[in-house]
């Protein structure tokens, strides 16, 4: 991803989640719902070497810094983002 970035092939961003008490997957779902992503971990049917362009989420802008992250006009469906919502309530 860096390599990519760095020449301008693939605009992106990796972010690390510090761990939190076990919710760090919950936040990567809501990351992937946002933007559209797909979730790539050892409990989903697809392999690292797998994944493809289309496995990555998108957003209008991205801002990171050192102590947040935030995701604007991100890809995602509002069903999916639904499914979010209701997961937590």
């Amino acid at each position: 991803m860096v390599y990519n970035n760095i020449k301008g092939i693939v605009k992106c961003a990796a972010v690390n989640i510090p761990w939190a008490g076990g919710i760090e997957l919950e936040n990567l779902k809501d990351i992937a719902a946002v933007t559209g992503a797909r979730l790539i971990d050892n409990e989903h049917d697809i392999l690292l070497s797998e994944v493809k362009l289309e496995h990555f989420g998108m957003a209008k802008h991205v801002r990171v810094s050192e102590y947040d992250t935030s995701i604007v006009d991100g890809a995602g469906s509002k069903e999916r983002m639904d499914e979010r919502l209701d997961a937590i309530r």
